[in-house]
């Protein structure tokens, strides 16, 4: 792509090896960059399924790199990448289906235009908007791309395991450390008030403000325990966990009675927390 200014493989056939050859030293040098930028700025450590949505979205941004001497101008520049790359992964930019690629549309705009704000435009004509309303998240799974963007924004707040205080990635060493998508509500607490033998409930189990991020080791700790039982023992040992992960510190939420107004109280946090 930084060769033929094309995401379309038909256009390497007309590039001359030198110009390969030299457009692949640009490409080494801005992964580099990247690469760096994505663990410190953009609060993605890998490609992991907790991540990176998908690793196309990487593409304009390594040959705008590329093409304009490995690295962003400035603060105000990175920032405008960095909200077309979140709004790209959250609505689903190159998932979508149309005539043309818009892959291929983003890496000719980019070469050519050299700016963020081109980059924008080009999926504003597919989006009336980029906010994200509570709406958007109910039954929303971990397979959504919200999921992803959850998982990042609490990592840009510091958010750490519930029972060892570590912070939380997806490359912590260990099995006991492996990150868990942990039932806030276990299943098995909601199976038994019902929410199983309906699909618009059952939906409800699983979303993603029913999920918490934690390592295996805590998971195991509160197996089925509910919320009400353990939730104040995690505020105690650290003061802003449940914030950092958008949940409610009022302890009345956290009865079972009160499930789907725990959802609701936290698709309306991770909203507005993705938004902000």
């Amino acid at each position: 792509s930084v060769a033929s200014g094309h995401a379309k493989f038909e256009g390497f056939y007309n590039v001359s090896e030198e110009k390969i050859k030299e457009a692949l030293e640009k490409v080494k040098k801005a992964l580099t960059y990247l690469l760096n930028l994505l663990h410190d700025k953009f609060y993605i450590n890998s490609s992991a399924v907790y991540e990176l949505k998908s690793e196309a979205l990487l593409v304009p941004l390594i040959v705008y790199l590329a093409n304009n001497n490995c690295e962003f101008k400035d603060e105000r520049e990175l920032k405008k990448f960095m909200y077309w790359f979140y709004n790209a992964m959250m609505w689903g930019r190159y998932t979508r289906r149309g005539k043309s690629s818009p892959l291929e549309q983003d890496v000719v705009t980019i070469t050519r235009e050299k700016t963020p704000e081109s980059l924008i435009h080009n999926f504003e004509r597919e989006v009336r908007y980029f906010d994200v309303k509570a709406d958007n998240l109910e039954g929303a799974p971990v397979t959504s791309p919200f999921f992803n963007m959850t998982f990042i924004v609490s990592k840009s707040k510091g958010a750490v395991d519930w029972f060892t205080g570590n912070k939380l990635h997806t490359q912590m060493l260990g099995a006991l450390y492996r990150l868990h998508r942990h039932h806030i509500f276990p299943r098995e607490v909601l199976k038994k008030r019902g929410y199983y033998q309906d699909r618009d409930k059952k939906k409800l189990v699983n979303e993603l403000a029913n999920r918490g991020f934690l390592t295996e080791r805590a998971n195991k700790k509160i197996r089925s325990s509910e919320p009400k039982d353990y939730l104040k023992k995690v505020i105690a040992k650290y003061p802003r966990a449940l914030e950092q992960q958008f949940v409610s510190e009022k302890e009345e939420l956290w009865k079972v009675d009160n499930f789907q107004d725990f959802l609701r109280d936290k698709r309306q946090k991770i909203a507005k927390g993705i938004n902000k």
